[in-house]
């Protein structure tokens, strides 16, 4: 298979030139190597019109000379062209029906076949858990190609790293795409664009990994395929890209530029899903550059060109950029309207991806449960002593399935719950600015707080690399972190002043009808209005998270009251 992309090229021209003097499969049947011969016959029969003489003179001749798994291909594509796309779950009948006789074969690449097409039918139906399944186990039979070259079916890994990007599994995605990239590209596509596609997702899954010289290289290849193949779309795709690159970086002079033409070729080419993020973002520099005329020019396309092709990431990038624009020329009423809007794109995207995340962990399940059924299969027909094993591990599998499910219930049940919660929460008519400075204000502290998390996260991972980091100089970086955390003196100040206008009288009242309070407890009731988690009250406090629950014990002391719950109720009777 060295030569393979060669000989199947040649092939095919071959091929076409000599019909007109044999049968219409003479040439196919003089090729020797049989994994290039079955992906011939699949290339060759979908160039024919179904309905065609030539598509059923192919199949028979196909059908009379053909080895076990040619004619076991020819036949189930037969089938499935016949039906065309109206329903596809006959389409996936038609697979389903094959498989147990393709399985039979031991061939992996007919295997491969079967499960990429079956894949791309419940794809289409938008059985997603399934389509992802199914391409694992193309995957599965890919890699057992000897010569180590997945039997030179690009496309369908292709597909496969696509699924493993939008599921944000961004190095297996590199991962496959650089296999991908080493390998010829499918004969039935343009070879540029594949390039194209195929670079740009390895480049973008670089750029999501923060792995920005990676990005950049891949960015450029797809650059050079694109303008070598004149495709305007996907010069444009690349050039937008480039600048999300340098806007990555806040490299914004080097952005601008990129971001112009990314947007010009997009444009003109109708690309709305990329023109989109492309001027939200060249908006954003202009907002930093106090360019408002332009800033707006380039929010006006973003936003039509989200009209004109929904993407909630798209949605969730303009609506936040819209906020920043407003917050910057002084209208905050419309400000913390678009950062609403954001808001509940973000938890969208968020309750999206916990369902990607969750379909990702149905698919890998069901993978490994059909991979250990076909073992348990093969190993019963050799000998009869495995049927016990084969019981324990269906019995294992049953209670995955079942722990599997109970989780599921309860993460239902848990977003049930948050969605009722949310529901609850009504959006106040008028805003004022003190308001909005007040929640913007604990805003960026939490997000603080949430980065401070982070790089005592990243302190831990240094230390485990690096032994010579003591335990002590690990101890002082993470006090110094968590005291930088807490609010100082000066932020209580600036806060109380904020929250006064927030809320005027509240602090007076606290004073006046809980005299018995000390700071540290009159601070918690201000934070517990904002109606912050525990963990961002105990940052903001300089305090552990448990010891939250010991300064409700002592509340609910100091004031006599019943339990822990009446704190919220006496908060809110004030």
């Amino acid at each position: 298979m060295k030569f393979f992309f060669r000989v199947f090229l040649i092939s095919v021209a071959v091929f076409y030139s000599s019909q007109a003097d044999a049968g219409i499969t003479d040439s196919l049947f003089s090729i020797k190597d049989t994994d290039q011969r079955l992906l011939m016959v699949e290339h060759l029969f979908q160039g024919y019109d179904i309905k065609s003489k030539e598509a059923l003179q192919f199949k028979n001749e196909v059908l009379q000379k053909g080895n076990a798994s040619e004619k076991l291909i020819i036949s189930w594509m037969w089938e499935d062209r016949q039906l065309g796309m109206a329903n596809m779950d006959s389409n996936i009948a038609v697979f389903n029906k094959y498989l147990p006789q393709v399985q039979k074969t031991g061939n992996p690449n007919l295997l491969a076949i079967l499960y990429s097409v079956k894949a791309n039918a419940l794809l289409y139906s938008k059985r997603y858990s399934r389509a992802f399944e199914n391409y694992l186990y193309a995957y599965d039979n890919l890699k057992k190609d000897p010569d180590k070259e997945y039997y030179n079916q690009s496309w369908v890994m292709y597909n496969i790293a696509m699924n493993f990007y939008l599921f944000k599994d961004y190095a297996k995605t590199i991962e496959m795409t650089y296999e991908v990239s080493k390998l010829p590209p499918p004969v039935s596509y343009d070879t540029d664009w594949f390039n194209c596609i195929n670079y740009d997702l390895l480049a973008m899954a670089y750029l999501k990994s923060a792995s920005y010289d990676s990005a950049a290289y891949w960015l450029n290849r797809t650059f050079e395929s694109a303008v070598k193949s004149n495709d305007s779309a996907w010069i444009g795709i690349a050039k937008g890209n480039m600048g999300l690159l340098y806007f990555e970086q806040n490299m914004h002079d080097k952005a601008i530029p990129f971001f112009e033409q990314g947007i010009a070729y997009c444009t003109a080419e109708k690309v709305w899903d990329n023109v989109s993020p492309f001027a939200s973002s060249l908006a954003h520099i202009y907002i930093i550059q106090k360019d408002f005329t332009r800033a707006a020019a380039y929010l006006q396309i973003a936003k039509d060109a989200t009209s004109k092709h929904y993407k909630l990431d798209n949605s969730l990038l303009y609506y936040n950029t819209a906020s920043f624009y407003e917050k910057a020329v002084g209208n905050y009423s419309y400000a913390f309207q678009m950062l609403d809007s954001a808001r509940i794109f973000e938890k969208r995207s968020s309750s999206e991806f916990e369902i990607s995340k969750r379909t990702l962990a149905e698919s890998r399940v069901a993978y490994e449960k059909q991979r250990m059924d076909n073992a348990m299969l093969q190993e019963k027909a050799q000998n009869e002593e495995w049927r016990f094993y084969g019981m324990v591990i269906i019995l294992l599998l049953l209670l995955t399935a079942f722990i599997l499910f109970v989780k599921r219930q309860k993460l239902r049940y848990s977003l049930q719950q948050k969605t009722l919660q949310n529901e609850k929460l009504k959006a106040e008519k008028e805003l004022s600015v003190a308001l909005y400075e007040i929640k913007e204000f604990t805003y960026h502290v939490t997000q603080k707080n949430k980065a401070i998390e982070n790089l005592l996260m990243q302190v831990q991972h240094l230390k485990e690399q690096h032994k010579d980091i003591s335990n002590e100089e690990v101890e002082a970086i993470e006090e110094d972190m968590k005291q930088s955390a807490m609010l100082t003196e000066e932020g209580w100040v600036d806060f109380n002043t904020m929250f006064e206008k927030a809320f005027p009288g509240l602090i007076e009242k606290l004073k006046l009808k809980l005299p018995e309070l000390n700071t540290m407890q009159r601070r918690y009731f201000k934070l517990l209005k904002l109606e912050l988690d525990k963990k961002d009250i105990a940052g903001m406090l300089g305090l552990e998270e448990d010891a939250i629950e010991t300064l409700r014990t002592e509340l609910v002391q100091a004031l006599e009251l019943t339990d822990k719950d009446e704190i919220e109720i006496l908060l809110e009777s004030l």
